[in-house]
């Protein structure tokens, strides 16, 4: 029953945040309520939402960090994986952590426009 209402309301609030707003703005996922479910699957437990707090909260700080470094299709396509992953949640696969997975997008989407256009010698 926890299920369906946390990936709801991830997923509630990801979707009015877009509608509200630009397709390329930084998206907002109710993580707390996201932990609180993997606790709930895990072991019931303060540890296991405090690990999936810690593991949330750098991912979501270096992404935030790094959003206004993407062009706008790049942010278009992160915010995409970020919603797939919720619906998956929804759905019953064992993706919790959300922030992890956009910070995963935006560092390897960087990586790779970096590869393309690599910066010439600084002396």
């Amino acid at each position: 029953m926890l299920r369906p209402v946390c990936c709801a309301v991830a997923l509630a609030l990801l979707t009015s945040a877009s509608a509200q707003t630009d397709r390329t703005a930084f998206p907002v996922v109710d993580v707390e309520a996201g932990c609180a479910y993997f606790s709930s699957v895990r072991d019931r437990s303060e540890r296991a939402k405090a690990y999936c707090m810690r593991i949330e909260q750098p991912a979501y700080d270096f992404a935030k960090r790094f959003w206004s470094n993407l062009t706008d299709d790049q942010r278009r396509t992160c915010r995409a994986q970020l919603k797939s992953a919720l619906n998956e949640t929804a759905y019953g696969t064992e993706q919790f952590f959300y922030y992890s997975g956009l910070a995963d997008c935006v560092r390897i989407t960087l990586r790779e426009s970096q590869s393309q256009n690599p910066e010439g010698f600084r002396y």
